[in-house]
């Protein structure tokens, strides 16, 4: 484990980490929830970034681990939150690295249908796999729409989105990770046929 890591374990309480997570397991307490979420996402986001030096990669691993947090809260049984969310760091950046070994990447895939040029069966697949993206940004809501647009088509940072919109960080993370995992969730079948 990394110095980093060791000081970050060393300024937790035990018992506090034990009632947030009690509260959070036993009554969705979004406040605890919350708390807990201040109390680790730097922590997470650290770990993450330490292991990708991606930090856009690092701040979907960590979005998407306390995201399942939340979600699989009533069946987690955890008795050290440091220590999960650790190990869950770790697993979240294995995970992504044996998924981009298994796939072609999207954007890849997409370029190189590009360059075929032709009015070809890539080209056309392309074009509808282009459209079929513009379709579902067009279901998100109109400030999901924002958020997703400018974060990538105008490569802007969370942390500058939220600045330009006048919202937390976290509401902006939170909603391109429900706008991804859409995408990914209607794009996934497309992807594995290339």
């Amino acid at each position: 484990m990394d110095s980093f890591a060791k000081m970050a374990f060393n300024r937790s309480t035990d018992d506090e980490d034990r009632r947030l997570w009690q509260l959070i397991q036993t009554a969705s307490c979004h406040t605890a929830f919350d708390r807990l979420y201040e109390k680790y996402w730097e922590y997470v986001l650290a770990l993450a970034f330490a292991r990708t030096k991606d930090l856009d990669l690092a701040e979907d691993i960590t979005q998407g681990l306390f995201l399942r947090l939340w979600e699989k809260r009533q069946s987690l049984d955890i008795a050290n939150i440091q220590s999960y969310l650790f190990i869950a760091v770790r697993n979240g950046v294995l995970n992504w690295l044996k998924a981009e070994q298994r796939k072609y990447p999207l954007a890849e895939t997409l370029t190189a249908l590009q360059e075929a040029g032709t009015e070809s069966d890539h080209t056309v697949l392309y074009r509808e796999l282009l459209a079929l993206h513009d379709q579902l940004v067009d279901r998100f809501t109109p400030a999901q729409q924002e958020i997703y647009l400018m974060r990538f088509n105008e490569d802007l940072t969370t942390k500058e989105i939220a600045s330009r919109l006048g919202i937390s960080r976290k509401t902006v993370q939170n909603q391109l990770n429900l706008c991804v995992t859409k995408l990914r969730k209607a794009l996934g079948v497309l992807t594995t046929l290339f």
